[in-house]
């Protein structure tokens, strides 16, 4: 499950580059930045809990929560790291490494998406 590594990595990532920042930063962007990942691996986590649905309800759980983690990148996880930059509070290298992160995780998780639509819509069309 490449998808849930890789949000295991973010998740890392961003407690290592939030006990980076200065100290000033520390406790509001960093822990928002930190606490965001996490939440990304929850919903991922979550969706992939949800790996042999049983009805259509399932899957659709499994592709809300897929979509849930996709709108937190889009917008909360990726305007905290402008924020942080801004701020001078990260590295160039640091953001370019989140957002290469980020970036892949979106692709994975549009994947994982479209082959579950693909895959489940004839096992359920019937439903």
């Amino acid at each position: 499950m490449q998808f849930l590594d890789t949000a295991m990595i973010l998740a890392k990532e961003s407690v290592r580059v939030a006990g980076k920042l200065p100290k000033k930063y520390r406790f509001t962007v960093g822990q928002r930045l930190s606490d965001l990942a996490w939440l990304i691996v929850d919903h991922v986590k979550n969706g992939n809990g949800i790996s042999n649905p049983k009805n259509s309800e399932d899957v659709e759980k499994r592709a809300d929560e897929f979509q849930m983690a996709l709108n937190i990148l889009n917008t909360s996880y990726i305007t905290t790291i402008e924020c942080a930059k801004q701020l001078d509070g990260i590295s160039y290298k640091d953001m370019e490494t989140l957002m290469s992160h980020v970036d892949y995780e979106i692709k994975l998780l549009k994947g994982v998406m479209k082959a579950d639509k693909q895959r489940y819509a004839k096992q359920f069309a019937e439903s």
